[in-house]
């Protein structure tokens, strides 16, 4: 993987993986009408974010 992929990957898990805490957060916590199907669409959105992340830069293995 070339470094502005890896880069472009890296912000990329770690926007999906804020967004979801953070929408997770409001729905659940500060929304005036809880939604609880939207709070877990938000966790679900974050789980993929660290997935993402995970798999491809803390269980990353180098190719040699």
């Amino acid at each position: 993987m070339g470094p502005i992929r890896r880069t472009l990957n890296l912000i990329a898990a770690i926007l999906l993986t804020f967004a979801g805490l953070a929408g997770a957060v409001w729905f659940l916590f500060l929304a005036p009408v809880y939604s609880f199907r939207m709070a877990g669409a938000s966790g679900f959105l974050m789980a993929i974010g660290m997935m993402w992340l995970y798999s491809d830069f803390i269980d990353a293995t180098p190719n040699a």
